[in-house]
């Protein structure tokens, strides 16, 4: 087997050039959003623990573009098919797709907004693997939509990166919080109605350390009576506004441990896919079915063994828990072990980063992994192929003689998806390919290296604004030749767009009024307008620029460009509005709404936001 290319951000945008310029060249806000995955406490962290995350250098790209349709939709997506060592084209599942697309849409009205917007997706992490490509897409269109909203600037954004996680999430001056959530809300969307927050917490987090995510307990409404620490459900079945009340918190491994400069690891480690991939919100349903088979087997002890036991002095513990919460107990007893192997994960973190190459650190945190694994197997979340790959990374490691064996686990949801590996500095480097290719052939599974950290880095940066033409936030990736174009449409909204030169062109027939600010030209419906049509084209320009910057406020002539028009109000009309409103009406047969009122030489112009298509033509790269 071949050996593949690094899987990070820059390593996929130098192969596939064009299909990062095809993306960047048509979106006026562009989000990235790296995956992540968790090294422990997958599962514990909705039962009140907390899990250890680490970003992977790959990310999610969310592009904008504003529909005067007013709806929101959520195109085909590409992501990048490590199998293939290419990009292919997928879709959101329909019933994931309309409801998190009905979210965005009431989300934007209660805004105040009424255009719509289409979203495109560009993923470098492949989706159902254990990756959180759902966490990372859900992070970057909360970006994208605070940015679109004004509600957040990219300088506010890059500022979040020197600040300590406890101060970002609760000084409400920085506006992490209300990001966050939203987030966290459309992760939940996407997960069926249960997440944690951890995956959609993950990409917001600058920092090349693992860290930790925790949020409050969760559980049944049923079991609000019973346990004075859960408010609230596991699943919220559309009652989304219920996350704003939940308590999250997160620390940074160098906040918590003091740790300084990029970390230095004294262990390889990767992700290997196991050939199949599975969604959260299947495998989250079927660990909540082992709560009703733990409660029939609570009512089978109260119901058989209640006339043996009852009248005794001394209750059996085993009755005691069956009896008093009818199994509920059981649920947290069998659950807990996720629970404490990640606090014991978080130990054998400290002493890895302290410690170093140290043999007895290593050692304990390989068994730590182990035992996790052990952990997924007791609830049934492991396969077959975790297993082999598990047993086959062991004995290559004892053929090289190796004392420190290797650690192996599932990671998300388990069951199928990605696979985590730990091995000691430099155990495998040489000579994983040839172990994956071994390991494919005797499967007959597609086994393959979604990430491994000697190859592809470790990612340090969180959530960026790749892109923002309002802003003049311009990606390198934007075509020369391309043109930025300013759009006042006919409901009065008003964005930015790039165009390729050709898409430009076929355009233009198309527009209502076209301002081509390099060149001082004028265009209705894709014809130049000429001496015949205008005084002076120029001037009209210029005047025009003006009025679409304040496109429906009233401009006093004093703050109009400098020229004769400016100064009579006679001149203006005749020269420039009256002109500028019969040929339009006579080529479009629309009116520019643009009005001028008040004394000879003080007077008033106002040009209306709505009712004609109006373009600028600002740049060409």
């Amino acid at each position: 087997m071949k050996s593949r290319i690094k899987m990070n951000s820059q390593s996929l945008q130098d192969k596939s050039p064009d299909v990062y310029k095809d993306f960047f060249s048509h979106h006026s806000i562009v989000v990235s959003a790296p995956g992540s995955f968790i090294w422990f406490g997958d599962y514990s962290v909705m039962e009140g623990g907390f899990a250890i995350m680490q970003k992977l250098p790959m990310r999610v790209y969310v592009g904008f573009e504003v529909s005067t349709s007013g709806e929101v939709d959520i195109n085909d997506f590409l992501y990048f098919n490590t199998s293939k060592q290419k990009f292919e084209s997928s879709s959101m599942a329909l019933s994931m797709k309309n409801s998190l697309c009905k979210y965005i849409r009431d989300y934007l009205y209660a805004n105040g907004y009424e255009t719509g917007v289409r979203i495109n997706i560009l993923s470098e992490v492949p989706p159902g693997r254990g990756m959180n490509m759902s966490g990372a897409l859900s992070c970057a269109i909360a970006i994208a939509l605070h940015v679109y909203l004004g509600e957040l600037t990219p300088k506010e954004i890059y500022a979040w990166k020197n600040v300590d996680l406890g101060t970002l999430i609760q000084k409400i001056n920085y506006r992490f919080d209300p990001v966050f959530r939203l987030a966290w809300k459309m992760t939940a969307i996407m997960h069926g109605g249960i997440s944690s927050g951890s995956s959609s917490f993950a990409p917001f987090i600058n920092t090349p350390y693992p860290f930790i995510y925790f949020s409050e307990r969760r559980g049944e409404f049923k079991d609000n009576n019973k346990y004075r620490d859960i408010r609230f459900p596991k699943n919220f079945n559309g009652d989304w506004h219920i996350f704003d009340q939940i308590f999250y918190g997160g620390i940074k491994f160098e906040e918590l441990f003091f740790l300084r400069n990029m970390p230095n690891w004294p262990v390889d480690f990767g992700l290997l896919y196991s050939g199949d991939v599975r969604m959260t919100a299947t495998t989250h349903t079927s660990l909540e079915d082992i709560k009703e088979i733990l409660e029939d087997s609570a009512n089978l002890i109260n119901s058989k063994l209640a006339p043996f036991i009852d009248d005794k002095p001394i209750v059996p513990y085993f009755y005691y828990l069956t009896k008093r919460y009818k199994g509920r107990s059981l649920w947290q007893i069998y659950i807990q072990p996720t629970l404490v192997i990640a606090i014991e994960g978080l130990r054998v973190f400290k002493n890895l980063f302290k410690k170093g190459l140290a043999e007895s650190s290593i050692k304990e945190f390989f068994a730590c992994i182990n035992r996790a694994a052990d952990i997924y197997r007791l609830h049934n979340l492991s396969c077959k192929t975790f297993d082999y790959i598990s047993d086959y990374l062991k004995k290559e490691m004892q053929k090289l003689g190796d004392s420190y064996g290797a650690a192996v686990k599932p990671i998300g949801s388990g069951k199928k998806g990605n696979v985590l590996f730990a091995l000691a500095y430099h155990g495998l480097r040489d000579q994983i390919h040839r172990v994956i290719k071994e390991m494919r052939e005797e499967t007959k599974e597609d086994i393959v290296l979604d990430y491994a950290s000697w190859i592809d880095g470790i990612e340090e940066n969180g959530i960026k604004v790749e892109q923002y033409l309002d802003q003049e936030i311009y990606s390198e990736f934007i075509s020369p030749g391309s043109v930025l174009i300013e759009h006042l449409n006919y409901k009065g909204n008003y964005h930015s767009d790039i165009y390729t030169y050709d898409e430009y062109l076929k355009i233009l027939p198309e527009v209502d009024l076209l301002i081509d600010e390099i060149d001082n030209k004028i265009y209705i419906k894709g014809k130049q307008l000429t001496s015949k049509d205008l005084h002076s084209s120029s001037a009209t320009v210029e005047i025009l620029k003006f009025l679409l910057a304040k496109a429906g406020d009233p401009v006093s002539n004093k703050l109009l460009p400098k020229s004769g028009y400016a100064k009579d109000r006679n001149e203006l009309q005749s020269k420039i509005i009256t002109p500028l409103n019969k040929v339009i009406r006579k080529k479009t047969k629309k009116n520019i709404n643009l009005k001028i009122s008040g004394g000879l030489c003080n007077f008033t112009v106002i040009l209306g936001r709505k009712g004609l298509d109006i373009y600028q033509l600002k740049k060409i790269f």
